[in-house]
């Protein structure tokens, strides 16, 4: 049996159904409102399939869900909202499970391999203490 996917979800509110449409990241967008400083402000919030079902006013507006195969789906049948039956809960851990964003597992720093280099001995040319050989001879005038 495939996964069936919501394409989306209505309800009614004060006496028209509304209809939510899913978004590409299978998601819904639902209009908040709070009070900011003493006055309403309105914020797009965007809802996985189980938190729209969970939130009452859409819980107690007769929600249906639309899947992607055509089917109709009556979320809560006979209208009771105490009680979400495991076929409407099943499509919906489906539709979020199948939309869930992958986690992705956080990368190791990349050691850097380090490169062992031969130091070369660099001498000094005037140093000469390395041989302790008496080159005084050379030095002479009459030497040769």
């Amino acid at each position: 049996m495939s996964k069936k996917k919501i394409l989306h979800i209505s309800f009614i509110k004060e006496g028209q159904r509304v209809s939510v449409k899913a978004s590409k990241a299978g998601k819904f967008k639902f209009i908040t409102s709070y009070m900011q400083d003493g006055r309403p402000k309105m914020k797009y919030k965007y809802l996985t399939a189980k938190e729209v079902m969970e939130n009452d006013e859409i819980k107690n507006g007769d929600p249906v869900m639309t899947l992607d195969n055509g089917e109709k789906i009556r979320v809560f049948p006979g209208g009771d909202p105490s009680y979400l039956p495991a076929m409407s809960d099943g499509i919906i851990q489906n539709h979020d499970s199948a939309h869930e964003q992958p986690i992705v597992p956080e990368y190791k720093k990349k050691v850097q391999k380090k490169r062992y280099v031969a130091k070369k001995d660099v001498k000094d040319p005037d140093d000469t203490g390395e041989y302790d050989l008496d080159f005084s001879w050379l030095m002479d005038d009459d030497g040769f």
